[in-house]
């Protein structure tokens, strides 16, 4: 026979089984759904580092499209496929940064306070006003050295950003896009 504080154990179960059943899968099921307060601090660290780190790139990728589009600019003659290719691919990385981003921000991998106050402004001003600019001179620069371009501003190829807008950019509107 058990004795002690085993038979005790042993003895509330049965008695009190199915409440004890219940409550211990109820409990096991609430701690997963839920983060301690070092586990919520841990994650938003995390959130905050992930956010320095787009945060860091998105400035390079938008120095480079900068600088790209400045020696452009300040050229007066003799364009050619190296200012379409420089544009091009400085333009490229600079918005896939900012999917990046996007992506991030629907995956909750980014602060709120972060979002709301710096990516969200500038996947807008990205949406709005800089991919279309971009098309327009990859166009123009084309032209110019006449080599053939049919790029244009598709909305599936910025979907994420488009998403973060619909969701996030809550006092901004987004004019249609693309097509």
């Amino acid at each position: 026979m058990i004795s002690g504080d085993l038979a005790d154990f042993l003895n509330y179960i049965g008695t009190d089984g199915p409440k004890f059943l219940v409550g211990g899968i109820f409990g096991f099921i609430v701690s997963r759904f839920t983060l301690s307060k070092a586990e919520k601090i841990a994650s938003d660290q995390k959130k905050y580092e992930n956010a320095d780190k787009h945060a860091a790139r998105r400035i390079e990728k938008y120095n480079e499209f900068h600088h790209a589009l400045q020696a452009y600019c300040e050229k007066s003659d003799g364009f050619n496929l190296d200012d379409f290719f420089s544009i091009s691919k400085a333009g490229d990385n600079y918005f896939n940064e900012l999917r990046l981003i996007a992506d991030a921000i629907m995956q909750d991998r980014i602060p709120a306070n972060m979002r709301d106050n710096t990516f969200v402004p500038d996947i807008m001003s990205a949406l709005s006003k800089n991919i279309p600019l971009y098309y327009d001179t990859l166009h123009k620069i084309a032209k110019k050295v006449k080599a053939p371009y049919t790029g244009k501003f598709e909305a599936k190829n910025y979907a994420s950003m488009i998403h973060v807008i619909e969701k996030y950019g809550k006092s901004q509107e987004l004019a249609p896009i693309g097509s």
